[in-house]
């Protein structure tokens, strides 16, 4: 075999002649040989060789010998071992020669990537099987497990915040007492748009291709089968990374699935006797933890849909905190919401049902009763004589927002109209859908915790809906209206209000506040622009938040909340097709004209003119644009200006982004990245900031490692952000151990021995936890690598060192128990417990005495020492917190603790230089207020 490898930089392409052969050993082994052609000295193979050298210009021959072994470990599972020698020809620094070994040894992820599954076939054979004995005795190991464990529990089920707002999760879980285990009952109920038969067969394929990447995103360390029993039948292996202290956990069960005689498909997953060991191909130190799980697939609607329920007993082994278990629970129920996201039609199914609803709007005749008709006056009369409106600024200029308001009414009238590309019938369909997947996404992400719709007949609902104002101490506001729609004459006209009122249905509950408001819609049939219907919305309501909250607060979000209409607007734009009309329309008009201009006309082309001309006279200066492709230059002239305005965030839906916002969200990375520690967090608040990189997650599963990947280069290529923070934190560490060495000397010459002593201790004792931490964290390395990291730490550099580390993007080396970002918080640690803290008060105190006994004179030098502490200790601890609370992992593992730094680069640094203040202020006013009294305890 001939093959040419392309080299890096301007080393010229190596071309490769080899021999192959294999051969089974008699243990069963497959072994795979290469050498080079040349060794064999046949004629026939080195004219193919010099004929790939002739084609690929400036190529050098190099030289391979190597072997694979590859040993079987279970069914479908195999070790892969590659040794290799090259010979590239020429000479090479080591950084290249790692480089070329790197690439060769890539065939056996390549080896790994190219498996192939018998997916169709075992889910065939498993369809086929009946629940039979077999089946039976595992079911009934499962429920009497879970049943007792269910009686066992000392807390009763909780609702747990669902991943998605289509899978209710619930909890139960036993606290542990002495040296029992963490143990929780878990369960998940979703619809889903396939067949029990697709579901099922997702679910039942563990280690096929789609499985297996998530698994590796998720950073599972193994996941195989390693027994197989029978097609239906299998004993499966993975094992769970845990966030550091904790150890990793390791989970073996056995895999049944079966038929049941009502059509249901079952998966039952038991957890296998703690005796089973099974061989990962390396020393893994686990804890064995044991899942217990049944999930049932049940078709409905012809099976086009099926309701899945997964019920999981977690027993993950030793003690774990409830808050780690309540985190690690949806994780282990999240099968259920990726089924859902994979198979889901939400598109398809709301369009089907919006069509039903505007086939009764247009068609059906509706019959009223005295007290509908009632609402709609009165709605009507609350929104009529309104006094003047004040215009808003709107974020869509298509949409128009105002507010007024009415003598006697403490809160505000709001008014947004806009025209809509459809017709009257599919604009309000879309809007009283109320209960459409798009609708119940946009209501979890504006803050709803409740959603509910009770339908009295087809032009009357009773709605229920329960947000959170996101206030810290204010309830959650709790409406229930009804809701109205009915034509005017004629059908040019569309009326749809909504009043609050109380019904049965959805009773007030203490941890609610109730509140109370009216709305209308009024949409109007417009002129079509071409064959595209227009419909003009206007939108008018009045709420009352109830509760004492300041006007401001409420006023903060009214344009937030008119932009609902927006929403509208975009779901049915049409803009492209309407502008591409008139642009036909356009061009036919201009290549049809052969009217004579007027003397004013010509007059407004020449002065036109002349504007193309002024620049030519004048010094410009060229301006970069988007596309490379075009050139532009800007000019001045005396009395003219120009100027710039700032961009401001995009709201906008992936399907609605323009060219100018999406130049505004490509901006904003710049701006995340300078307000976090690493790439992941900023990606992270770049995609919350903006919804439409959120569906493009959602959509392509490469989306965020390639963002997480430019970011990082972004982050090792300029000076700003995170390295100027990381090395303005060790710069101030240094300097505050320069700084305290120097007043070893100041303290130890002016008669101050006691606390020269105090201080050379501390610091000694901040170098020795350090130089423990680097032993403990790299003792499993070569030594070389051990006493290289304790010199960096006693020549009072490893804050830096750690600090360029982290900002290179450096991952964990394999001897290495921490990645390089908790080793520095390590050391920020003992920085601040054994220096910066205890020095900064024992100083104060010796300044206080220094001056009682100097009659109020104080030293500068001191005084410098003990601000450096303290700026150092608010930095250091500051930073600490930041950046744990952002980074993306710790926020999907434990949501309920971390997430208190909102997803904004002009909040996160303003809170961030807060926080710097607040623990320098903090640790000066604590140690004053001691240094005091220890001297008042000494009088």
């Amino acid at each position: 075999m001939v093959t040419s490898r392309k080299m890096p930089g301007a080393l010229s392409n190596r071309v490769f002649g080899q021999w192959w052969t294999w051969a089974k050993e008699q243990n069963g082994d497959l072994v795979v040989a290469l050498t080079p052609h040349e060794d064999f000295g046949l004629g026939a193979e080195k004219e193919i060789v010099d004929a790939a050298l002739e084609a690929v210009k400036a190529s050098v021959l190099g030289k391979l010998r190597g072997f694979y072994r590859i040993k079987t470990l279970a069914p479908n599972v195999s070790r892969v071992t590659m040794v290799a020698q090259g010979a590239l020809g020429g000479n090479f620094t080591k950084q290249a020669m790692a480089w070329a070994v790197k690439n060769s040894l890539g065939m056996v992820k390549l080896l790994q990537d190219n498996l192939t599954s018998e997916q169709d076939a075992l889910v065939a054979r498993c369809l086929t099987l009946e629940k039979g004995a077999e089946g039976s005795n595992v079911m009934a190991a499962v429920g009497t497990n879970t049943a007792a464990q269910a009686r066992a529990m000392k807390g009763s089920w909780v609702e747990l915040k669902s991943t998605s707002p289509f899978v209710s999760m619930s909890m139960a879980y036993t606290e542990p007492e002495g040296n029992e285990s963490s143990i929780a009952l878990g369960k998940a109920m979703a619809t889903l748009d396939c067949s029990a038969r697709d579901a099922f067969a997702y679910q039942f394929v563990v280690c096929g291709r789609e499985k297996t990447r998530i698994s590796g995103e998720e950073g599972d360390l193994a996941r195989f089968i390693f027994k197989e029993h029978a097609k239906h039948d299998f004993e499966w292996a993975s094992v769970k990374k845990m966030l550091f202290p904790l150890t990793n956990r390791e989970f073996l069960g056995r895999y049944l699935s079966f038929k049941e005689p009502t059509g249901d498909l079952v998966l039952v997953f038991e957890a296998l006797p703690d005796s089973t060991k099974v061989d990962y191909g390396a020393n893994l130190k686990v804890v064995r933890g044991k899942i217990i799980s049944v999930m049932r697939f049940g078709p409905f609607n012809d099976d086009t849909q099926c309701e899945v329920t997964l019920v999981s007993h977690l027993d993950a082994g030793g003690f774990l905190p409830e808050r780690v278990v309540v985190a690690k629970i949806p994780e282990a129920l999240s099968g259920v919401s990726e089924m859902r996201e994979l198979f889901q039609r939400d598109d398809a199914i709301d369009g089907a049902k919006r069509g039903e609803l505007a086939a009764i709007i247009n068609t059906s005749k509706q019959p009223y009763l005295p007290d509908e008709n009632k609402l709609i006056k009165k709605v009507g009369a609350r929104f009529a004589s309104l006094p003047a409106f004040e215009k808003l600024d709107s974020p869509d200029h298509f949409v128009h927002m105002s507010s007024a308001l009415k003598e006697g009414s403490s809160s505000a009238i709001l008014r947004a109209s806009t025209i809509v590309d459809a017709p009257i019938a599919e604009v309000a369909a879309w809007e009283m859908a109320k209960m459409s997947r798009e609708n119940q996404k946009e209501h979890v992400a504006f803050g709803g915790l409740d959603r509910n719709l009770k339908k009295i007949n087809d032009h009357q609902n009773i709605y229920h809906v329960v947000y959170d104002l996101s206030i810290p101490t204010f309830l959650p506001r709790q409406w229930v209206t009804m809701v109205v729609w009915k034509w005017a004459a004629g059908k040019e006209e569309l009326t749809v209000v909504a009043d609050s009122v109380e019904h049965d249905a959805f009773s007030e509950r203490k941890e609610y506040l109730r509140a109370s408001g009216a709305d209308m819609f009024k949409y109007k049939q417009e002129v079509d622009m071409g064959e595209i219907p227009q419909t003009k919305v206007t939108w008018t309501l009045q709420m009352d938040l109830g509760g004492r909250i300041p006007k401001w607060v409420q006023d903060r979000q009214v344009v937030d909340f008119l932009m609902y209409l927006s929403a509208m607007r975009k779901c049915f734009d049409r803009s492209a097709d309407i502008d591409a009309a008139s642009n036909l329309r356009l061009v036919a008009m201009i290549e049809s004209h052969d009217d004579p201009y007027t003397e004013k006309e010509e007059e407004i082309l020449r002065t036109g003119v002349s504007h193309i001309s002024m620049f030519e006279g004048l010094k410009g200066k060229e301006l970069k644009m988007a596309s490379p492709s075009t050139k532009a230059k800007v000019a001045y002239q005396e009395g003219n200006s120009f100027a710039f305005g700032p961009a401001g965030d995009s709201k906008a839906k992936l399907c609605n982004v323009s060219t100018k916002e999406a130049k505004v969200i490509g901006g904003a990375l710049a701006s995340c990245i300078a307000a976090n520690l690493t790439a992941p967090a900023a990606v992270d608040e770049w995609i919350l900031r903006y919804p439409a990189m959120g569906e493009l997650e959602r959509e392509y599963v490469w989306f965020r490692p390639m963002m997480d990947t430019i970011a990082q280069r972004l982050l090792e290529s300029v000076g700003w952000g995170l390295k100027m923070r990381l090395y303005m934190g060790a710069g101030l560490s240094t300097i505050d151990l320069l700084s305290d060495l120097y007043m070893i000397y100041f303290y130890s010459t002016t008669s101050q021995q006691g606390t020269a002593l105090s201080l050379a201790v501390m610091v000694g004792l901040c170098l020795l936890l350090q130089l423990l931490a680097v032993w403990m964290l790299n003792h499993k390395g070569p030594r070389r690598v051990v006493l290289k990291e304790m010199l960096i730490v006693l020549s009072g550099m490893k804050p830096g060192i750690d600090a360029k580390r982290v900002a290179d993007g450096n991952e964990k080396a394999e001897h290495a128990a921490v990645d390089p970002d908790v080793e520095l918080t390590c050391t920020k640690a003992f920085e601040l417990l054994c220096e910066s803290i205890p020095g900064t008060l024992l100083q104060l105190t010796a300044l206080f005495k220094y001056m009682r006994e100097n009659d109020g004179d104080y030293s500068k030098k001191a005084l410098g020492s003990i601000i450096v502490s303290a700026c150092t200790t608010g930095f250091t601890a500051a930073t600490i917190s930041f950046d744990f609370d952002v980074s993306p992992q710790r926020r999907r593992d434990d949501p309920t603790f971390y997430g208190y730094i909102p997803d904004s680069a002009g909040r996160r640094t303003a809170i961030f230089l807060c926080m710097i203040m607040n623990g320098a202020l903090l640790l000066l006013l604590r140690s004053v207020s001691t240094a005091l009294l220890a001297m008042v305890n000494g009088r």
